[in-house]
């Protein structure tokens, strides 16, 4: 019997046990090319050839990674595989690699840098446009064009041409909501711009729309403000009355120097507030009895008045 038939057969299965391969390049390219415009669509293509000894394809996992950082990953038997940015911003420049993994190897490519340049010009808006010095505003900053986390400042320019800074937030997405307090009064002008910190060279934004904002001088409190502003509280028909009985709270400031906010409170809670006076109606219950605080507020002038409500229980009420 001849023996080579058997010999070739034993070699074949060896080689589909034991297959071999070597991954002889992995390349990375950029087009349209490595420095675009913002809104520019890129196509970041990595290939990979591979030397080996089987029939079969070869699984291929593509990695693509900026800054040393998985931005991608793609399982193909294809030898190229393709990251789309579509559209590219700033937030997506840097150096690019691929790295390539067939069974137990890994290749990279050489990086190729992408530098997108160009910033959109942000919205600005304000939650107001005339106050009183110290007192907040909710200012919003927000370019929804871009990517990425942005570090956003709010600015303000004085009529003279002098430009200072008022707030910096870093956010984690394309927008930013926050509080401001202005507490120098006069006319201003506000508005924002952002930066990208993973984008250095890309700058600074121009500057959004501007908002014209007036800062006006608190009114001052007049010495002894706080002797006038004793507010007045009434509980009407009585402080003494059965559950399920409606009752009326009533506070106010009679003649008082200016505007006064009344609070009326329990147990920490506000339960209503109006501006020089308030009435708060209520079905008495067991949690509703306790203590009633009327409070009047001119500035930095304070005023309490108290007044106890007791709840009785139906039982009482046909007592003799």
């Amino acid at each position: 019997m001849d023996p080579r038939p058997i010999c070739s057969l034993l070699l074949l299965a060896g080689l589909l046990l034991h297959s071999l391969y070597t991954i002889d390049a992995v390349g990375l390219s950029v087009l349209p090319g490595p420095t675009v415009a913002s809104g520019t669509p890129v196509t970041l293509s990595c290939s990979v050839s591979v030397s080996h000894n089987s029939t079969r394809r070869l699984t291929h996992v593509f990695r693509f990674t900026r800054y040393d950082t998985t931005v991608y990953t793609v399982t193909s038997t294809h030898a190229e595989a393709r990251l789309r940015l579509d559209p590219a911003r700033a937030a997506d420049s840097g150096e690019y690699e691929c790295h390539v993994e067939v069974k137990e190897k890994v290749r990279s490519s050489v990086g190729q840098k992408l530098t997108v340049t160009g910033l959109q010009t942000p919205v600005f808006q304000l939650s107001a446009s005339v106050l009183y010095e110290s007192e907040e505003l909710v200012a919003t900053c927000s370019a929804p064009q871009e990517k990425g986390a942005l570090v956003f400042h709010f600015l303000q320019r004085w009529a003279g041409g002098a430009v200072s800074l008022i707030k910096q937030v870093m956010a984690p997405g394309n927008w930013s909501e926050t509080r401001l307090v202005l507490r120098d009064a006069g006319d201003r002008e506000m508005f924002c711009n952002y930066s990208i910190p993973m984008a250095p060279q890309a700058g600074s934004s121009n500057s959004s729309n501007t908002l014209q904002v007036l800062v006006k001088v608190k009114p001052a409190v007049p010495p002894h403000a706080g002797l006038f502003i004793s507010p007045v509280m009434n509980v009407l028909p009585s402080t003494s009355v059965f559950e399920g009985e409606v009752v009326e709270v009533v506070c106010k400031v009679v003649n008082p120097p200016g505007p006064v906010d009344v609070y009326l409170t329990k147990d920490r809670k506000v339960l209503k507030r109006g501006e020089v006076g308030l009435s708060h109606r209520l079905t008495v219950g067991i949690a509703d009895a306790g203590e009633y605080v009327c409070k009047a507020e001119y500035g930095a002038a304070q005023k309490e008045t108290y007044q106890t409500i007791k709840g009785n229980s139906d039982k009482h009420r046909h007592r003799t």
